[in-house]
């Protein structure tokens, strides 16, 4: 949190700012309304209308003010939002295959989604507001001070008191945030799904399935979110209970110092206008700052990566070996058998399905890590090799690669266009001419050759 607002110092800056206007104004009217009631009592009539002239000019420019602080509010919201996006991003950016694909992309989906819109409105948003009522908060007591220490005692005793009350709810709150965060994460990923296997549905008659298991997950994250609400309706009922008898004891011991003789009869105005506002102001800044506790959790979950090192001048020469190599799967072991593969030459890797073809691809591209025996690159071995050693050499043509809603030249060249290399690889691949062509307009035929074109765009030494 703190480094986000670092990052956006003079924005946050320009929302402190506004929120101290807005306060001072609400402040001034609070105390306007005390000389009004006197105005009255002495029956002043043109002071009293000069006045209600003089505020009707400060709602004015209350209007105003209002929405720009809104304005400024969503606007860092929004910057700090992207903030988080990037480095979201930039840790998934440096991860190995294997660690990301501990996840499925749509639940990282709901992290760039649905965990920000929550961090957005529950953290950013109700922290900037928390400000603003801080603020309030803060002229107000001085206000009260000015007029009578006794009062402001009695304030600032119940406002600490007020204060305890979200740490009740915190470990209640807190878990409750996670689960909804796991259910938008759940429904992403069933929608996803569901969704990409339409066709799948449709022509077989179980497009019922496809509403079965969304609507399930919607229900989880309905059932989630209500217990989510119930835990903060519990808190905001305890709050406004306390606000109110804090109110009433204020508006008590003001009424105490006017029969004294101490304060004017519109003070007790001034009091009700200043506590009342002070309590509420307070009880929401309460409830908002174990909201914003509960859900800054979520910065937490993001994975932190350190930068992944992507240059490399490491060549393989000459072969690649297997030397007694494994892998377990589900307590079940499959063996390979010790293989070369010279540089320069073609093999085919043929067998029954499941006998572990596609296994040492994934080994060899380095997506899979965790293996028994070595594997070795012209005599080094191959886990000492970092991912861009391995990607710098061997280009991995998976089953089914994924293709990007861009261009056609686009999802051959990654973003990388050697004019020269792209024109070899079109040729190879016997693709004609796609440069003006997007993926969307090919045939299912063409988008699968697009596998093996990205391969001979890659300048690498080994393809599989």
């Amino acid at each position: 949190m703190k480094k986000y607002l670092l990052q956006n110092k003079l924005a946050s800056l320009v929302v402190l700012i506004l929120s101290i206007v807005k306060t001072s104004f609400a402040i001034g009217n609070s105390l306007l309304l005390n000389q009004l009631v006197n105005f009255l009592t002495s029956r002043d009539v043109m002071h009293f209308w000069m006045l209600i002239a003089f505020q009707f000019g400060l709602y004015i420019v209350w209007s105003f003010l209002l929405p720009y602080f809104d304005y400024a509010t969503e606007n860092i919201a929004q910057k700090m939002n992207n903030s988080v996006r990037r480095d979201i991003v930039a840790s998934l950016a440096e991860m190995e295959v294997s660690e990301f694909n501990k996840k499925k992309s749509s639940e990282y989906v709901s992290w760039l989604t649905n965990d920000i819109t929550m961090i957005s409105n529950e953290v950013f948003i109700n922290f900037f507001d928390m400000v603003d009522m801080a603020v309030y908060v803060a002229f107000a007591a001085v206000t009260v001070f000015i007029y009578n220490s006794v009062l402001v005692v009695v304030m600032i005793v119940l406002a600490f008191a007020m204060l305890f009350v979200p740490r009740i709810f915190d470990k209640k709150l807190a878990k409750t945030v996670n689960d909804v965060s796991t259910a938008n994460e759940n429904l992403t990923k069933v929608s996803s799904d569901y969704l990409t296997g339409f066709s799948l549905l449709f022509h077989h008659e179980r497009l019922s399935l496809l509403k079965e298991k969304i609507a399930e997950s919607y229900e989880i994250l309905r059932q989630k979110t209500m217990t989510n609400e119930k835990a903060q309706t519990v808190m905001a009922t305890v709050l406004t209970l306390f606000s109110m008898l804090s109110q009433l004891a204020m508006s008590a011991t003001a009424g105490y110092f006017v029969l004294r003789g101490d304060l004017t009869v519109g003070f007790v105005w001034t009091i009700g206008n200043l506590s009342g506002p002070f309590f509420n102001n307070l009880s929401s800044f309460t409830k908002f700052y174990a909201k914003v506790k509960a859900n800054a959790n979520l910065l937490d979950k993001f994975p932190k990566v350190a930068p992944r090192d992507v240059t490399s001048d490491y060549k393989f020469e000459r072969q690649l070996v297997l030397e007694n190599l494994a892998v377990v799967f589900d307590k079940k072991k499959i063996s390979f058998p010790n293989l070369t593969f010279e540089h320069g030459k073609k093999y085919a890797i043929t067998g029954q399905s499941g006998v572990g073809k596609s296994t040492l691809l994934k080994i060899l591209a380095g997506d899979l890590t965790d293996y028994e025996g070595n594997v070795l690159a012209d005599d080094k071995v191959y886990s000492a090799l970092s991912s861009a050693d391995i990607h710098g050499n061997l280009t991995y043509v998976e089953q089914s690669s994924h293709l990007f809603n861009e261009s056609a030249v686009d999802n051959i060249t990654l973003g990388v266009l050697d004019p020269d290399r792209l024109a070899t690889s079109l040729s190879q691949a016997q693709a004609g001419d796609f440069s003006d062509k997007q993926i969307a307009e090919l045939s299912g035929g063409k988008r699968n050759g697009f596998h093996l074109r990205k391969g001979f765009t890659m300048p690498n030494r080994y393809s599989s």
